[in-house]
This record gives C-alpha cells, sequence and structure tokens, in this order.
C-alpha cells in the first residue's frame, strides 16, 4: 500500500511541486493538500494520512501547535517538518511538539522521500547536521530551565544582586554608584553582566524578570 501523505504549505506552487514529485513513483499517495494550520487540521482528521508534510510558519494556526494537536489525537500519525528554518528555537520546539522527522527545503528529493518512508516506518529522521543543533538547543533550554529555578545567589555576583536590589527600588546608575561607593562606568558594567545572567535587555525587563522569579518584592 503507498503511503497517504497530507501536504501543508502556505505556497501553492511549492505544495504542487511536492505533490507532482512525491507522486513520480508508486509508493508515495497525496491525499490532501492545506494552506493553513486550519485547514492542515481538518484535512488530516477527515482523510487519516500516514504523514502529516508540515511547514512551521503558516497562517491561522502555526505549525508546532498544528503538529501538537494532531500528536494527542493521533499518536501514530508521523508529522515531518518541512522548513526553511533551521535553527535551534524550531527544531526544539517541533520536537517538544511530537514531530518525528525534520528537515529544510533545499533537501534533494531522494532524501525527502527517505525521510517520509523513515517516519511513516514509525522511526525518526533527522539529518545529522540538524541532530547537532537540536543537542545544542536542549541544552541551551536545561540551562535556561535551570537558571529559572535557582536563587539570586546561585547566578548573580554579590555586586550584581546588589545592584539588581537597587535597581528595583528604582535608582539610577549614579545613586547607585553613590550608595555602593563605585564609579558610574563600574555600575553599568556589573547591570550589562546581570542583563546577560537574566536574558533581559535592560533595568525594566532585569526588575520584572526579579519580581516573576520571587527573588524580590514590590510594596
Amino acid at each position: 500500500m503507498p503511503i497517504r501523505v497530507v501536504v501543508a504549505d502556505d505556497h501553492p506552487l511549492l505544495r504542487q511541486g511536492l505533490k507532482r514529485a512525491l507522486e513520480l513513483g508508486d509508493d508515495i499517495v497525496v491525499v490532501g493538500e492545506a494552506r493553513d494550520g486550519e485547514e492542515c487540521l481538518l484535512r488530516c482528521r477527515a482523510t487519516k494520512p500516514d504523514v502529516l508534510l508540515l511547514d512551521i510558519t503558516m497562517p491561522k494556526v502555526n505549525g508546532v501547535e498544528v503538529a501538537r494537536q494532531l500528536k494527542a489525537e493521533s499518536p501514530e500519525l508521523g508529522i515531518l517538518v518541512l522548513t526553511i528554518h533551521d535553527n535551534e528555537e524550531y527544531l526544539v520546539e517541533s520536537v517538544a511538539a511530537g514531530v518525528d522527522g525534520y528537515v529544510v527545503k533545499d533537501v534533494e528529493p531522494g532524501e525527502l522521500r527517505r525521510a517520509i518512508q523513515t517516519v511513516a516506518r514509525g522511526e525518526r529522521y533527522l539529518p545529522p547536521a540538524l541532530a547537532s543543533k537540536l543537542m545544542s538547543g536542549f541544552h541551551r533550554v536545561a540551562r535556561e530551565s535551570q537558571n529559572r529555578r535557582a536563587g539570586p545567589r546561585e547566578i548573580l555576583s554579590e555586586r550584581e544582586w546588589e545592584i539588581l536590589q537597587l535597581l528595583v527600588q528604582g535608582k539610577g546608575n549614579r545613586e547607585i554608584g553613590r550608595e555602593l561607593f563605585i564609579s558610574e562606568k563600574t555600575v553599568k558594567n556589573h547591570a550589562t553582566s546581570l542583563f546577560r545572567k537574566l536574558g533581559v535587555q535592560g533595568r525594566a525587563q532585569a526588575v520584572i524578570e526579579a519580581i516573576r522569579r520571587d527573588w524580590v518584592r514590590v510594596s
């Protein structure tokens, strides 16, 4: 029996090209097409394909959310992401949503067919270059998660913690420098390091992040 595939992409020419390329042999048949996330959900629920060939950035419902919903409903459905995005963030989000494979749109036709066949067998498919990025992304997420659970004294230096508390009080760099007996330039250097460790862009975000982590309280 041929592998039954739904193709979901918001570019009509790409969908048509994929359909023609995939149906050159007799082992794959395209049973549905979708131009956005909502239509993709409807097509998959109606046709019950073996594999969903899914773009990430689609209108109405993005590909990650589509994958999450369909995997919850039909764990046996093989989902293969075909996208222009090869960065860590998209990889990690997609795998966390339950996708079974991930390839970029410059993939050779033969490799795409192999990826579809692999996913249809219930196996995972990820090119070596993307596997390395995925591992790097998971390590980054793990570090960030650990940082969010850690207390301020585990992440910040003594001086950075002092400066953060004064930022929460609404004090500027000059006031902080006078209170801590350090130069304004030194305050800026410590603040820059503080922002980097918290993953924020400035003092307002740093204060919000400190409150969110329950490090400080504003009366």
